[in-house]
């Protein structure tokens, strides 16, 4: 009889242990690194095999921590009515002068596309979750800072960081190595429906 085996799955438990990082070690990545993550991204599913996806890549915590300061009073203005209280929370911190939007992360990656296709968000989602599952698997921390998106309103941060004004950003992740990670977030047990026949 065959021994059962007890481990996981690897991509299973990179899955698992993915965390959502905000904590960074001031230690840069390589660009061999960073073009593997991006590698991982790019093979994701894609709508059609259109593959509509587009990377700028930001090496620098200086620079990162400008484009945090240039955006913090777009973020502030659209949260300045909201009730919810992890937006309460966004608002207290960006009191503070020195908060980093980007978590002075070294490298932030900015996945977009230049296609008027509704199904590119989709691509381009999936491809930044392979990128942080892969970051995950290389020893890196990463977190999707949807606040990022704001780069997108600023007519100036989009010719600095030379991204098309007909570009869509969808999806701004940070990259570095972990100082911290959080602890694992309790699951709720999904709403699972089996179809074995159709009715009727």
């Amino acid at each position: 009889m065959a021994e059962e085996n007890n481990e996981e799955n690897p991509v299973i438990e990179a899955i698992k242990s993915r965390r959502s990082v905000r904590d960074y070690l001031d230690k840069q990545v390589s660009e061999d690194i960073v073009n593997q993550v991006i590698d991982a991204g790019i093979h994701a599913p894609t709508a059609l095999g259109l593959q509509p996806w587009n990377f700028v890549v930001i090496s620098g915590k200086d620079i990162i921590k400008e484009i945090s300061d240039h955006i913090k009073p777009m973020v502030q203005e659209h949260l300045k009515d909201s009730t919810e209280q992890l937006a309460k929370d966004l608002k207290e911190k960006m009191k503070n002068k020195d908060f980093n939007l980007f978590y002075d992360a070294p490298i932030l990656v900015i996945v977009m596309h230049n296609r008027d296709d509704k199904l590119a968000d989709y691509d381009c989602a999936l491809c930044a979750e392979n990128m942080m599952l892969a970051a995950h698997s290389l020893g890196l921390g990463s977190c999707w800072i949807g606040a990022g998106a704001f780069i997108q309103q600023s007519p100036e941060l989009l010719d600095d960081l030379d991204i098309p004004h007909d570009f869509k950003i969808v999806a701004p992740i940070i990259l570095g190595y972990p100082k911290s990670t959080p602890s694992p977030i309790d699951r709720c047990e999904p709403m699972v429906s089996w179809i074995y026949k159709k009715k009727g």
